[in-house]
């Protein structure tokens, strides 16, 4: 729900888009980062903008935001119930739910996306705009509970992540700096670190 209200997303190239403003947990730092699409992007920004539109949030406090949260859940149970496992043999859950959602979007952008010699959760932190810190995978690691199934991967050559990079790639001219109208973003290396 916050993301109705605060984010600003603009378009980086045919699979990517940057979250400019609006990114939730960064206790006031702003950051800007670069989020892989799973569809064409500028379909991504139009569904958002029709959503914005439908669904006006910019006058709603943090209060009025969380009386929403409800209804939002109810919507993820009714329409993802049937198609998404709970990690009942975990942590007890008995519904699916947003951070759900959002496990499974991570582990099909690290099967699409992630470069191979990049660790997995160093990718999920820098497509979910974590700050990086050397060492450190936690923040990431609850967005790791799902993967590709085996008989996906068999369709790829056993390749587990990267498998439309070279796609991407040709989208998406890759420089030193992802920028956008001026704004600083970091160097991709600061994001991923790459082995050596």
């Amino acid at each position: 729900m916050e993301a109705l209200r605060d984010a600003v997303l603009e378009p980086k190239s045919k699979f990517t888009v940057i979250m400019v403003q609006g990114q939730a947990k960064t206790r006031g730092e702003e950051r800007v980062y670069e989020m892989p699409t799973l569809i064409e992007a500028d379909k991504v920004l139009e569904g958002y903008s029709i959503l914005r539109e439908i669904f006006d949030a910019s006058d709603l406090n943090d209060n009025e935001i969380q009386s929403y949260k409800n209804g939002v859940r109810d919507h993820v149970i009714a329409n993802f119930k049937d198609l998404i496992p709970t990690l009942q043999r975990l942590n007890g859950e008995k519904q699916v739910n947003t951070q759900r959602l959002r496990a499974v979007y991570d582990a099909i952008a690290t099967f699409y996306y992630c470069p191979a010699k990049v660790k997995d959760f160093v990718f999920v932190k820098a497509i979910n705009g974590h700050k990086p810190q050397k060492g450190r995978s936690d923040a990431a690691m609850h967005y790791l509970d799902y993967q590709i199934a085996d008989q996906v991967i068999a369709q790829y050559n056993g390749k587990r992540q990267g498998v439309k990079l070279n796609q991407h790639h040709a989208q998406h001219q890759l420089t030193p700096t992802h920028n956008s109208k001026g704004r600083f973003a970091p160097k991709i290396e600061e994001v991923i670190q790459l082995e050596s």
